[in-house]
């Protein structure tokens, strides 16, 4: 009897483990660079030398242990026909959820498509990653030390210098129209320390 149960967990536990994926290899990946300032600033300062850069702070902990919530990552939009296996990239998922970015691994091609797949995620993501999806390959990644102020309270600082800011802050703060810019003007790559919450 014990051995009929012991087999059974057996089974289903190898039933687990055949059912879920393993992880890519982000080979191809930055390292976290860990910043004892302002993580939005340091990554400014790279997005300022990096042809079409883009910032944006990531959420969640689909990509750990390489970069934590609240990480600044800088992206740049290479061709699609250099993008490689182990390359992180963001996209987003217009069936599902157009206005939120995921930077995720490339794991492999799927025909035209890229399959990708978060780093703690067992299983690749559903959506494939496309030419009319891609936004960009990350090319740098910065974190605060004590991990303050977190992504949140880097977008509610933000100040408003483009209608996809506007987007972005009016929905961290809800509002639904667009708000005075609130402190003093910042632009990406500008040194000047972002404000924190009080």
């Amino acid at each position: 009897m014990v051995f009929g149960l012991v087999g059974a967990w057996g089974a289903i536990l190898i039933g687990l483990v055949a059912c879920t994926s393993a992880p890519p290899e982000p080979k191809l990946s930055p390292p976290l660079a860990i910043v004892s300032d302002s993580a939005w600033a340091e990554a400014g300062l790279i997005g300022a030398k990096v042809p079409r850069g883009m910032l944006m702070v990531g959420h969640g902990s689909s990509m750990l242990p390489l970069y934590p919530s609240g990480t600044v990552i800088v992206i740049q939009p290479l061709q699609w026909e250099h993008l490689r296996a182990g390359m992180t990239v963001v996209y987003y998922k217009p069936d599902i959820t157009p206005l939120m970015l995921v930077a995720h691994v490339l794991k492999t091609r799927n025909g035209a498509a890229w399959v990708t797949q978060g780093l703690s995620r067992a299983e690749p993501d559903k959506t494939e990653v496309t030419p009319e999806n891609y936004i960009g390959v990350v090319v740098a990644a910065c974190h605060k030390s004590d991990s303050a102020p977190a992504g949140l309270a880097v977008l509610q600082n933000l100040a408003v210098t483009s209608e996809a800011n506007c987007l972005m802050r009016c929905h961290v703060e809800g509002s639904g129209s667009r708000p005075p810019p609130a402190g003093p003007m910042l632009r990406a790559g500008s040194p000047e320390k972002t404000p924190g919450p009080n």
